[in-house]
């Protein structure tokens, strides 16, 4: 593509995956939460997109795109789409276009996108918009067709003309090489060589929560993440990106954080901890360096017992742990009310010398560790396969599994065999429950 007119500076927003009125069940459904939290949490996605009128506003940027999942798994939502026409009205005041697409969770009507006022919603067939105004600005992209569209809809997007204009590629896609697509749906999926083919100058992409940028200089490809973390798995902070236009080409990506509750992940270990009141100390000073951070933002923790140490045969028992737990709420009540600990995992080790016992064929303790080592080896997915095996009943534990081979990766599933052998190893060690 010939290189277009030069032009002055300008920028556009790139957000995707909204998910606006995400109910954060399992985190509200628990009644110990402190009610301004609760009100907080239940409020994050609507924050989240405020955040991101308001960024483009004072930015000035003249477009923003909405690369999918405006709403959350298809529920309907009237808040949402109150809120959404509510933000699509400000950008129009302020002369910010806007375009859109559906993704898999948007169960938006081609009628219904066509009567927000204020953004153009592309359809389930590619299409092409251009901006009024100059430099010359064409967004090209589709919409998902339904909750689950196989469709590869980046080859049935033309190659861009070669007349000067600024042309942006809009999709909601899979795109297996991006960092955590492992976590999303294969839908509409593609790559990154059927991106290339369009020819454009960026490609504006929604579907992956992690941001994640490809592609090179003459055509970035982005996700910019989710707007807010929707849970543990999307620790970190999330948001838009920002770009930056000279020259025809693109000068600047650019992260702005938009999210109003912040999710992490603390390791907390124990091997230099005689005491559970020392690791309890611990884990209150962990969570206190996250504030600042944060940005005056809400927190949601999940500690994570880590490391080796004496500590291994205290913390293994789950009502222990879950006295911690509630110790350490109790105290964040007083000390951090804007931060609540999600959960209490444990992921430690004990001191048990796993190489030599291993090694004995004559080892009780060592044959729990060469069975754990021979499933882990021998087949990626066995450990899922017995787990989902197990997950065909109705009870709590089945509900827990099936919500763990959702979330969880094959390396996390092995790290979880690896931590339930050293579990089973302690207690046969322990004389007190051999004996």
């Amino acid at each position: 593509m010939a290189p277009t007119a030069p032009d002055t500076e300008w920028r556009f927003l790139h957000a995707a995956d909204l998910h606006l009125d995400a109910p954060f069940r399992s985190l509200l459904a628990d009644a110990t939460m402190p009610a301004a939290l609760r009100a907080t949490l239940a409020d994050a996605t609507f924050r989240a997109f405020e955040n991101c009128i308001a960024s483009a506003i004072r930015l000035r940027v003249r477009l923003v795109l909405f690369a999918g999942d405006i709403d959350n798994a298809g529920e309907q939502s009237v808040r949402a789409r109150a809120a959404f026409r509510l933000g699509m009205e400000r950008l129009a005041k302020a002369g910010i276009a806007a375009v859109a697409v559906r993704g898999n969770h948007d169960p938006w009507s081609a009628a219904s996108s066509a009567s927000v006022p204020g953004v153009r919603f592309l359809g389930t067939e590619p299409e092409s918009v251009t901006l009024e105004g100059t430099p010359a600005v064409t967004v090209h992209g589709a919409s998902h067709a339904t909750v689950a569209d196989e469709r590869n809809l980046a080859v049935r997007i033309d190659p861009a003309p070669d007349d000067g204009a600024f042309h942006i590629g809009l999709l909601h896609c899979h795109l297996a090489t991006a960092q955590g697509s492992d976590r999303h749906g294969r839908y509409a999926a593609c790559s990154v060589a059927d991106l290339e083919r369009a020819d454009m100058r960026y490609w504006a992409l929604g579907h992956v929560h992690t941001p994640w940028t490809g592609g090179d200089a003459a055509c970035p490809i982005v996700y910019p993440g989710c707007l807010q973390g929707l849970h543990i798995n999307e620790a970190g902070a999330h948001g838009a990106v920002l770009v930056t236009v000279r020259d025809g080409r693109v000068a600047g990506v650019e992260r702005v954080e938009l999210d109003s509750v912040r999710w992490h992940s603390i390791d907390i270990p124990i091997t230099d901890c005689a005491t559970p009141e020392e690791w309890l100390e611990s884990a209150a000073d962990a969570a206190r360096a996250l504030r600042p951070a944060s940005g005056g933002r809400s927190i949601i923790a999940r500690l994570r017992v880590t490391g080796r140490g004496t500590l291994f045969s205290a913390l293994r028992d789950e009502a222990a742990r879950a006295g911690l737990l509630s110790h350490l709420r109790l105290q964040a009540a007083a000390d951090m009310p804007d931060t609540w600990f999600e959960s209490l995992q444990f992921q430690a080790a004990s001191l048990i010398d796993r190489a030599t016992l291993e090694a004995d064929p004559a080892s009780i303790i060592g044959e729990v560790f060469r069975q754990e080592v021979a499933l882990r080896t021998s087949d990626a997915g066995a450990i899922r396969d017995i787990l989902a095996a197990e997950s065909a009943g109705t009870g709590g534990l089945a509900r827990r599994l099936r919500t763990l081979l959702e979330s969880a990766s094959d390396e996390e599933l092995a790290a979880l065999l690896a931590r339930a052998a050293d579990i089973v190893a302690d207690r046969l060690h322990d004389p007190d429950e051999t004996a």
